[in-house]
């Protein structure tokens, strides 16, 4: 169906809001990147994902690519964002 009518199955809103979301939690992390505070000490998960990723010790093999990636962080950060507003969504259903 969405293949079909993807405006209709909601598809292309759901893609939309995926796509903003994710933009959204790229341009943090390159706010977190242009401040630089990180590197000291990382006041959250954020910040200590940054230092991870530019410590050096994120790669699997001395001849492999990073593991760890800024994609990687935005990737997890939208999967933190949307399981929180799960949990509040479920949260509130069940309070009413």
């Amino acid at each position: 169906m969405k293949d079909w009518a993807p405006e209709w199955s909601g598809f292309a809103t759901t893609h939309r809001s995926n796509v903003l979301m994710g933009d959204y939690f790229q341009n943090l992390v390159t706010g977190f990147r242009k401040r630089g505070g990180y590197k000291a000490t990382p006041a959250n998960f954020t910040e200590a994902f940054l230092q991870r990723i530019d410590g050096g010790g994120s790669k699997s093999d001395e001849f492999e690519a990073p593991i760890i990636t800024d994609k990687n962080l935005v990737s997890t950060l939208s999967d933190l964002f949307a399981a929180g507003a799960e949990t509040s969504a479920n949260s509130t259903s069940c309070a009413v």
